[in-house]
């Protein structure tokens, strides 16, 4: 998990990809590597698959107003405005 958080922040998002799903391979409900690996996806404006992600956050830790801000980031760059309204509500 270190080593993807390192290679996002090195803007190294493919590869950190790699690594997120190494960490959801050994922890299947680990929402915090759900989260990192649809941040490196949403960077790669794979929204709907960062989307997917969240949703895997917010189902194994539903009060993680991280994942539902991402989430409503990824529904504006879709031009959906008012779903993403509802999450960045959830967030709040």
């Amino acid at each position: 998990m270190e080593k993807g958080n390192d290679l996002f922040k090195l803007k190294e998002y493919e590869e950190s990809v790699c690594y997120f799903d190494k960490a959801i391979e050994f922890y299947p409900k680990y929402s915090f590597a759900y989260k990192n690996k649809g941040n490196a996806l949403f960077e790669l404006e794979k929204y709907e698959d960062a989307i997917f992600c969240y949703n895997k956050a917010i189902e194994f830790q539903p009060d993680y107003s991280e994942a539902y801000l991402n989430k409503a980031n990824c529904l504006f760059k879709l031009k959906t405005y008012e779903d993403a309204i509802v999450f960045y509500d959830q967030a709040l």
